[in-house]
């Protein structure tokens, strides 16, 4: 392309976007033709003084690309005198040919009045694959605009100005508002009719109604303030108030795997839509996913999504600039919105909650200190008299001290009637255990009578041995599912990565294959170096049992067995010497030896 021709194409294309307003006056020419074919360019009527130039044949200049239109009544006439202007020449005017669809159809929409630009009414752009422009939309921005594009969708399409590019306008209703879209390109051509109204009174309010909180002012200050606040906390992207515009326009949807899709046409799978940016949106009471009569998940703009969009559109606060990873981080919900409110009542319920939690622990810590300064007293009541200096030393429970010691240590008179009421206390307490425990016997004495073999079930003592379901644990048992571990001496070294204990697999003649926890192998070590782990095999109901009427009778705790501390070695040669000695051939009680159940 020469310099002049691309010079003259990107005026054509300023030209096209409103730019450079000294170029309609320079472009604005009046062409005249004389009867031998002649043309002469007269200049606009602000351009003093009028050029005349001589220019090539119409029929060259149609081949360029230029249009001839002629001139209409109110134009001005060219600034030439009658000698100079051949007898019947023919007014005409020159528009350039659109040399793109982006001009053709911005200029088409400019005729009807729409203004062009971010924040203004609308836009044109392209969808792209890569590098490749795949066909050319409109974004449009105000109501307004939507509604001019409805009401002129046919003369859209048809414009002349358009210059052989096709765009196709599709008119669709959402809430009784028209929605449109304008491309290029093949696509699906909807024209949906307006809804009609159930009464004329009740679409004339709804049409004040909409206007009024659409387009009319804001009055009540409140209500102005309260949308400059909404603006100030909002956080939108441009992003994400196109994606809750398109939610409100009824084109997201999620499919099978609920991945976010814009449809604009029926039967069509759709674009995906940016799923964390639709995420944050529904995170943030924006947006919901609901079910709709015919299965399919529709994403539809919530209460609070509809009124943060027309406090957008209204206020055009700044959008702030986030990528497509910050997309995807949580958004504040909207001011005074229904998801602000439940938040809030959800803060506020818990806030009830820990308060109430934490004066009830105050008043259990209030408590556990009066009753620990009433123990200290009592210690040192205790530690006076006994001459006690370690703090470490327990003060025996139940201790008193008598009249003369009162008097000579000096006592307090409060601390030595505690000590007494503790006193009595346990001697109560004693004797109720005294009472049991005679029952007890009583009770026992009266089931001897019945038999030996009852005397166990009688006596209220239940087995200590079987913590492992289907065994009990005993001298001489090892079998498969029982928990070992390693003696201390035997115990191997830091190196090692798996645990010290595990559960037997299988017993052989001198090793034994156990599954250490946790682990993914099993492991074969001789049996002199294992031991039963009788921790998991005793039962704990049974043992705090028994140690609590230990503690009750006043007796002393009682101890593990000593086959406890056996290596698996014994306790094998323990059940041989069973099999083989007089108890296993002569024992006339009947009664099996410990082992599996």
């Amino acid at each position: 392309m020469r310099g002049h021709q691309r010079e003259r194409c990107e005026r054509d294309e300023r030209l096209a976007r409103g730019e450079d307003s000294h170029l309609c006056e320079t472009r604005a020419l009046a062409y005249i033709r004389n009867r031998r074919g002649h043309i002469f360019a007269v200049a606009g009527p602000r351009l003093a003084p009028a050029l005349f130039c001589e220019e090539l044949q119409a029929e060259a200049l149609v081949r360029n690309g230029q249009m001839l239109i002629p001139l209409t009544a109110g134009e001005p006439p060219p600034k030439a005198s009658a000698a100079e202007i051949p007898e019947g020449a023919t007014s005409v005017a020159v528009m350039p040919q659109p040399k793109t669809p982006s001009v053709a159809i911005a200029r088409v929409l400019r005729r009807l009045g729409l203004a062009q630009g971010r924040g203004k009414d609308f836009r044109v752009t392209g969808f792209y694959r890569g590098s490749e422009r795949l066909h050319t939309f409109v974004v449009l921005y105000t109501r307004a605009a939507q509604e001019t594009v409805a009401a002129h969708a046919d003369a859209i399409e048809q414009a002349p100005e358009l210059g052989g590019f096709a765009f196709t306008v599709s008119v669709r209703y959402s809430g009784g508002h028209p929605v449109t879209s304008i491309r290029n390109g093949a696509c699906e051509r909807v024209r949906e009719q307006p809804p009609a109204p159930a009464d004329a009174k009740e679409t004339a309010d709804a049409a004040e109604s909409d206007e009024a909180v659409e387009t009319a002012p804001v009055v009540d200050w409140r209500e102005r303030w309260r949308r400059e606040e909404q603006a100030k906390e909002l956080g939108w992207s441009a992003q994400h108030a196109e994606a809750v515009r398109r939610a409100a326009a009824g084109e997201l949807v999620r499919d099978a795997d609920g991945t976010p899709r814009r449809i604009t046409r029926a039967g069509r799978a759709g674009a995906r839509v940016a799923a964390g940016r639709i995420s944050a949106l529904e995170g943030a009471g924006f947006l919901a996913t609901v079910k709709a009569a015919d299965g399919s998940r529709r994403i539809e703009a919530t209460a609070d999504g509809l009124r943060a969009l027309l406090v957008w559109d209204a206020e055009q606060p700044e959008p702030v600039t986030r990528s497509r990873r910050q997309e995807c981080m949580p958004l504040r919900p909207l001011l005074y919105g229904q998801e602000w409110r439940q938040r809030r009542d959800e803060f506020l319920a818990e806030e009830e909650r820990r308060r109430i939690e934490r004066e009830k622990w105050w008043a259990e810590w209030e408590i556990r200190r009066a009753e620990e300064e009433r123990e200290e007293r009592r210690w040192k009541a205790w530690a006076a008299v006994e001459g006690v200096r370690y703090t470490w030393r327990k003060r025996p429970r139940g201790w008193v001290p008598t009249d003369e010691q009162v008097r000579l240590h000096g006592l307090d008179l409060e601390v030595v009637a505690e000590l007494r009421a503790e006193a009595a206390q346990l001697a109560a307490e004693e004797a109720e255990a005294a009472r049991e425990a005679a029952g007890a016997d009583a009770e026992s004495e009266e089931a001897g009578d019945a038999g030996p073999a009852s005397v166990q079930e009688d006596d209220g003592d239940g087995e200590l041995w079987d913590g492992v379901p289907d065994i009990i644990a005993g001298p001489g048992v090892v079998v498969p599912g029982m928990h070992v571990q390693f003696l201390p001496e035997h115990r191997p070294g830091p190196r090692t990565r798996h645990a010290f204990a595990g559960e037997i697999v299988s017993v052989g003649t001198t090793h034994v294959r156990w599954r250490p926890y946790t682990w993914h192998q099993d492991v074969r070590t001789p049996l002199e170096h294992m031991r039963i782990n009788a921790v998991m095999h005793v039962n704990q109901t049974e043992d705090v049992r028994r140690n609590a009427a230990a503690l009750n009778a006043g007796r002393a705790l009682p101890g593990w067995p000593e086959w406890c501390r056996w290596s698996l070695a014994r306790h094998l040669q323990h059940a041989a010497q069973q099999r083989t000695g007089p108890i296993a051939h002569g024992d006339s009680s009947g009664s099996p030896p410990s082992g599996a159940r």
